[in-house]
């Protein structure tokens, strides 16, 4: 940061985080049977581990290997103004801008492994006596393993969930002369403006995959299933990329702002209060969605959202 003339500066801010080696979950038996090649069924394979019987069956086995990896990149701009005992008032300003990248194979959280085992085509059959069940020898393993498609091209370049490309926001404070009849005190308003782009989210289709999950959703323009009765609150149209976590939920932008009316008295201070919170009454979308199954009738229909225009007043006595 760096003032460029009396009570006036520029800053800017890189910021750069690398994580590697994310802790992410394999399941060692998927749902083989509910794939198209495996004549669907949805069934898992015939696994034992007593005597060659194919009881019981697992639902999931579940491992754990350190194969993910994130990048996040954001530049932060802002600017300070500060006016001190001006024939305006003291007033102070900022302005601030973020723009962030965040990319990677997984989210930078312990266990998140989704996105990996949907492509997971593994299994074990856990009996060791020797013999097949369903033409698989016993004491092997079923498919391709560690091949979690780590580095497949649709697994690469993932936006995490909580991720948001802008950020905007803007804050002031006013101390307005001549609004008190002592040396100190008086009326200061004070506000805050933010604009947000929405959060990550993906779209699925009714398939589903090798381990159990719901297939993602083909790479295309997708919109509300039943506009007329929420076209006022439908989120589409919406581009999605074909990726998890490939499309955006709307954005948020709010102005916030504070009065406060500063009375000296002896030895204390009365301070009177009044905010006003989303002074616009924007409507603000929260970033989850009724459903993100594209067949669904609450598809893009948000099931959340910020608070309305709300006000409150007080006051406070200091000594």
């Amino acid at each position: 940061e760096r003032e460029v003339i009396d009570g006036f500066s520029l800053g800017a801010d890189v910021v750069r985080t690398q994580n590697r080696e994310i802790l992410v979950a394999a399941n060692l038996n998927p749902n083989g049977g509910a794939r198209p090649e495996d004549g669907g069924g949805g069934t898992r394979p015939d696994i034992s581990v007593f005597n060659g019987a194919v009881e019981p069956r697992f639902s999931n086995i579940t491992t754990y290997i350190n194969g993910g990896e994130s990048n996040y990149t954001a530049l932060q701009l802002q600017a300070k103004r500060r006016f001190g005992d001006s024939p305006i008032g003291n007033v102070a300003a900022t302005l601030a801008y973020t723009r962030a990248s965040q990319a990677g194979n997984a989210e930078p959280i312990v266990g998140d492994g989704t996105r990996f085992q949907v492509r997971t085509e593994t299994g074990y059959n856990f009996d060791a006596n020797g013999g097949t069940t369903n033409g698989i020898p016993f004491g092997e393993i079923i498919g391709e393993f560690p091949d979690l498609g780590l580095d497949a091209p649709d697994t690469q370049d993932i936006p995490a969930s909580w991720h948001r490309d802008h950020i905007l926001s803007a804050s002031w404070t006013w101390e307005i002369p001549g609004t008190s009849w002592t040396n100190s005190g008086g009326i200061m308003v004070s506000g805050v403006y933010q604009y947000m782009t929405g959060q990550q989210t993906e779209f699925f289709v009714e398939q589903y995959l090798d381990n159990g999950n719901q297939d993602l959703a083909p790479a295309g323009t997708y919109d509300c299933n039943n506009p007329g009765s929420n076209a006022d609150i439908c989120q589409g149209p919406k581009e999605f990329d074909g990726k998890e976590n490939g499309v955006s939920t709307d954005s948020i932008n709010r102005l916030d702002m504070s009065f406060r009316y500063v009375i000296p008295v002896e030895r204390f201070r009365v301070t009177v209060l009044a905010d006003i919170f989303n002074i616009f009454n924007s409507t603000s979308f929260g970033n989850s969605l009724g459903s993100t199954e594209v067949i669904q009738g609450s598809f893009l229909i948000p099931n959340s959202a910020q608070a309305p225009r709300e006000f409150q007043i007080g006051a406070r006595v200091d000594f």
